[in-house]
């Protein structure tokens, strides 16, 4: 079966790469760079999701790991509650990798049903913990807008790929 996507990598990456865009993208979304706007667009997610599709081989699972801690760490969140979602993320991604890059289109509404995915286990784990109801119209307003933004993160993601360094 030939998978379809417009974008293959042809070589390793470099892991300083997937560092530094992954914790790069965790920054812009703890120091709320983007707090000018109504909504703050997600950055971690649509990196990790393209990472994990298109250099999982140069993508080691304890990155992601300690990705999510780190998140946990600057957001104040309960440990592991980002580790636990950057985790499913990953394990899905990769294990469904043929599925995904099947046809044209199918990597952007991917993208959209595993966020709305994620953030439906994330809420239901929450409102459990907390014993009761967590608001769950912001998250899914900004993985809205993070899916909408995907197709500039991922053309981003593509241009330092091709950076030498």
């Amino acid at each position: 079966m030939k998978l379809t996507s417009s974008f293959t990598l042809n070589r390793q990456v470099p892991q300083l790469k997937i560092w530094i865009t992954l914790f790069g993208a965790i920054l812009l979304d703890q120091f709320h760079v983007f707090r000018f706007l109504p909504i703050e667009p997600l950055f971690a997610m649509p990196v990790l999701y393209f990472w994990s599709l298109y250099a999982r081989d140069s993508f080691p699972i304890y990155i992601v790991f300690l990705a999510g801690i780190f998140d946990d760490a600057l957001s104040g969140a309960l440990l592991g509650q980002s580790a636990l979602k950057f985790l499913v993320l990953y394990g899905i991604v990769t294990n469904q990798r043929k599925l995904i890059l099947f046809g044209r289109n199918t990597v952007w509404a991917m993208f959209f049903i595993l966020m709305m995915g994620l953030t439906l286990l994330e809420w239901a784990i929450l409102s459990l913990f907390y014993g009761r109801y967590v608001g769950i119209m912001d998250p899914f307003i900004g993985i809205l807008v993070s899916g909408l933004l995907y197709p500039l993160v991922q053309r981003g993601l593509r241009w330092i790929n091709q950076l030498n360094f």
